[in-house]
């Protein structure tokens, strides 16, 4: 509700548009794993849980950072209160999935539980994957005023083309299902995924160095989350492909 606020009455121009955006996206991923590991207590949600909360209190506490710490900016009580109550929910949520799956499999036998290691391995690299492509997508708005047709055509192509990509993962994540188009049309989309991260990072770094020059500061937070998230989406991307590839070897 602080970030909706904080969207509804900031300017245009605000440099803040696009990660107050990636708060609220996040914030519904958070919250739709924790009502997934309550119902089906798998660890497979339990994770999925801890990870999505993991990254929205990364980049939650790397905007405080840059903020207080870089540029000593005064204004934190939006980035304060947020602060504290992702690091609260960190506390509380994370011991939370552990238990209740902890209870869920001691109350079941171990024939009812089929694990397959390596597909559910998988599987957390590809939603972590999934959720860094989206954080990107998102963060290439940078403001509301910049909100032009060009990145409505580029939402509009980008996020159905990651959707694709995620459904195709999940298939190959499925044991019982296994064919060379759902193959070929993941590692095609991969490669055009690691094409745009490799655009992403150069162009970043690129305006990164103009505004350095220029002296300019406005958008220097915004540069430096893009930069983390695009440099660990490469790391999480080129892993989640190197482990379908284990995955695929051991069809």
């Amino acid at each position: 509700m602080l970030t909706f606020e904080q969207i509804r009455t900031m300017k245009k121009n605000n440099s803040e548009f696009a990660f107050c955006i990636l708060i609220l996206i996040h914030s519904v991923y958070v919250l739709s794993s924790i009502f997934s590991t309550a119902i089906f207590c798998r660890i497979t949600n339990a994770v999925l849980t801890t990870l999505t909360i993991v990254l929205l209190s990364t980049y939650i506490s790397v905007d405080f950072y840059i903020r207080f710490i870089l540029f000593n900016d005064k204004n934190l009580h939006h980035s304060t209160i947020r602060l504290g109550f992702v690091l609260i929910l960190l506390i509380l949520i994370v011991p939370w999935t552990n238990i209740i799956v902890h209870e869920y499999r001691m109350n079941i036998s171990i024939k009812e539980e089929i694990i397959y290691p390596r597909s559910t391995t998988f599987s957390w690299f590809l939603y972590l994957d999934f959720l860094l492509i989206i954080s990107l997508l998102i963060l290439t708005i940078r403001n509301q005023s910049d909100f032009s047709f060009y990145q409505i055509v580029f939402l509009s192509v980008g996020i159905p083309l990651v959707s694709l990509w995620l459904y195709m993962g999940i298939l190959m994540a499925n044991n019982k299902i296994h064919h060379w188009i759902i193959s070929i049309s993941f590692y095609i989309l991969s490669i055009i995924q690691i094409i745009h991260l490799i655009y992403i990072t150069s162009k970043t770094i690129l305006e990164y160095k103009t505004l350095s020059k220029l002296n300019d500061l406005t958008l220097f937070s915004l540069l430096i989350i893009i930069f983390i998230c695009s440099g660990a989406n490469l790391l999480i991307h080129l892993l989640t492909v190197i482990m379908s590839f284990v995955l695929m070897d051991n069809i």
